[in-house]
């Protein structure tokens, strides 16, 4: 608001502003702004009050801050005396902060411009911003402020409000009060449920008084209010390769935002599950190696979360299970193999294929290939191949043909672990011979040897007095009681057995044997 109060030309009067003409002008305040408020189109309206007497002509000039470094205005335009406000329409305050002062530029006798006025900013709605994952709507905004010009300094003042309210619409004309927060704060969570436009601007005011400042208006649209779940989440299987890692076979809904998979894994149970790791991935075919499976000794389970981009878990994938292998000696001419059926998308097996190899073998070969589903041991009767070739380890292994036809993919092959079969070295040498027994094997020595096929073998016979009777270095000769082609007196021997294993055993046993006519 502006007053001029009217004068009365007594002579008094006159006489004394004709000795003192400026006396009442040179000691006039600047204009004092009300509030700078920002309307639908981004222009900014400036208002104030001022209080000038015995001014016969001038006018008031507003003043913009250029933002340069430091306090700078510029003059942007100016009103007459009559009028106490003004339009800015040269500049969007949808983009930035503004700032403004006025002064009054007056005339009597002489002229005289006032101090410029305190310089007020505009609240600015700096940005919308929405998070999806809680839901709400951020909005943050630079508070009204005032700041005292002085000698080209900026000091901040107090604002004449002490309250803020959050104004939303649908259609950026008619807008509805949403909260109302102290003046001191500049940003607020919104809750959200639905999507759609919004438009938001702030107004600060005090309460019982009619004076208000309105900001920028922002707008935001918002297409989703929650992030779309995935549709499936797959674990096709698990196998074990090589006897190095078990890999697991992902298959992700790839349409969901940033999403994120964390593998879980128990051992021999489908509880006590742990994750292991997490997997960022925008494919939808996923390999994943868990190399620190103990896939020798146990069954291992595993599924897969999906975590959206907010980090929540929003899927599981169903729970599938490596095949554990496992083979032990039954007899010196048969070893055992039990496994467990595999878990998951591929767990209906149509057949198993028995692999079997040699240790020092590179390639594995086929020895039964096809036993059928629910069938879960299998007895592999080696001897009949010759016992002879099977005294080292035998490795054996497990492939599970799956009649789950996955989107149109080949049938699937689950691999087990490779199980070996390490037989225990084995000798028995008889106390005794009868070289006129009625029984074959009890009418010579020989020590037997079991599970190894010997190297550097020594057999040597030695009588009471420590002379040698007998030798030899092939471990499938016998002593057969004879000296140099004669027969050997009755009595008690001591042997000599050394010999080293294939895999580099050293071996030795000492005794006596009893020679029976």
């Amino acid at each position: 608001m502006f007053y001029i109060k009217s004068t009365t030309f007594y002579f008094f009067l006159f006489v004394t502003f004709f000795v003192s003409p400026a006396i009442s002008l040179q000691n006039i305040d600047p204009p004092a702004i009300d509030s700078v408020s920002v309307n639908k189109d981004g222009h900014v309206k400036i208002g104030w009050t001022a209080q000038i007497d015995n001014a016969t002509e001038g006018y008031f000039e507003i003043l913009r801050d250029k933002k340069d470094n430091g306090p700078d205005y510029d003059s942007i335009g100016t009103t007459d005396l009559e009028t106490t406000y003004y339009i800015d329409t040269n500049i969007d305050a949808s983009e930035s902060q503004q700032s403004y002062c006025i002064r009054a530029i007056i005339k009597n006798n002489e002229k005289v411009t006032t101090p410029l006025s305190d310089a007020h900013h505009t609240i600015f709605t700096e940005s919308l911003n929405y998070d999806i994952c809680k839901e709400k709507l951020i909005i943050k905004w630079s508070n009204y402020a005032i700041d005292s010009i002085h000698h080209g300094s900026a000091t901040p003042k107090p604002v004449p409000f002490d309250s803020t309210m959050i104004l939303k619409s649908s259609d950026g004309k008619n807008f509805e009060i949403k909260e109302t927060v102290a003046i001191e704060q500049n940003n607020i969570k919104l809750p959200i449920k639905k999507s759609g436009k919004y438009f938001f601007k702030i107004r600060s005011f005090k309460i019982n008084d009619t004076i208000t400042s309105t900001s920028n208006i922002k707008a935001i649209t918002i297409t989703e209010t929650s992030l779309k779940p995935p549709d499936f989440a797959h674990l096709i299987k698990a196998s074990v390769i090589n006897n190095e890692f078990i890999r697991l076979n992902l298959y992700a809904d790839s349409t969901i935002s940033e999403p994120s998979y964390v593998i879980q894994k128990a051992e021999n149970q489908p509880s006590d599950f742990n994750p292991v790791d997490t997997i960022n991935s925008y494919k939808a075919n996923i390999l994943y190696k868990d190399t620190d499976a103990g896939f020798l000794n146990s069954k291992n389970y595993y599924y897969y979360e999906v975590l959206d981009s907010c980090k929540r878990s929003v899927k599981k994938s169903d729970t599938v299970s490596s095949i554990y292998l496992k083979a032990e000696p039954i007899s010196n001419k048969e070893n055992k193999l039990t496994w467990n059926e595999p878990r998951g998308l591929s767990a209906e097996v149509g057949y198993y294929v028995i692999k079997r190899k040699k240790q020092k073998d590179s390639d594995f070969e086929v020895i039964e290939p096809a036993i059928p589903p629910g069938q879960t041991s299998y007895n592999d009767y080696f001897a009949k191949y010759g016992e002879e070739k099977f005294f080292e380890p035998l490795i054996y292994k497990v492939k599970a043909i799956g009649t789950f036809n996955y989107f149109h993919k080949p049938q699937l092959t689950i691999y087990s672990n490779y199980a070996k079969v390490e037989r225990e070295l084995e000798t028995f040498i008889p106390n005794a011979f009868n070289p006129e027994s009625n029984i074959e094997e009890n009418r010579v020595f020989k020590p037997i040897i079991r599970n190894v096929i010997p190297k550097k073998y020594r057999m040597t016979i030695y009588n009471n007095w420590g002379n040698i009777v007998f030798q030899t270095n092939d471990h499938k000769e016998p002593w057969d009681g004879n000296i140099n082609g004669n027969k050997a007196p009755p009595g008690v021997y001591r042997y000599s057995v050394a010999f080293r294993t294939k895999y580099g055993q050293e071996h030795r046993e000492k005794g006596t044997v009893k020679l029976i006519r």
